[in-house]
């Protein structure tokens, strides 16, 4: 899933462009809540639609796209939230990869085990959040 924004040049200028501390994700969720929080009217046209060619940059590194996704959520909350709503997150994306590992044990294929290794990652990595 992705986002595709239109922005009024002043409404940047007010609240700032798209954040680059997130990787890929979280970006646009972020420059929202900002521009709802500044005042600005958010407007939903879930008729239109854009074609995106690619996912490239996810499909190349997958587990890389995987733990940034999960950071980004961690960032997200953080930023926004406060951090007891990032620890929260935190417990939650943990869990989450607890379970995924657990579960990729029961398949005894190759992606199984990838899986378990893309689990194992988060767990280390998710860390800094």
């Amino acid at each position: 899933m992705g986002a595709c924004l239109m922005v009024k040049k002043q409404a940047l200028t007010q609240v700032g462009r798209l954040d680059e501390g997130f990787c890929h994700y979280g970006e646009d969720v972020d420059l929202c809540w900002r521009l709802q929080r500044a005042g600005w009217k958010l407007f939903l046209a879930p008729w239109l639609e854009m074609t995106h060619y690619g996912a490239a940059s996810s499909q190349r590194m997958r587990r890389s796209a995987w733990l940034n996704y999960h950071r980004s959520k961690c960032r997200l909350f953080r930023k926004h939230l406060g951090h007891p709503a990032a620890v929260a997150a935190k417990l939650l994306l943990t869990t989450e990869a607890l379970g995924k590992g657990v579960l990729s044990l029961a398949r005894p294929s190759s992606s199984g085990r990838r899986k378990v290794g893309d689990c194992a990652a988060l767990l280390r990595k998710i860390g800094g959040y």
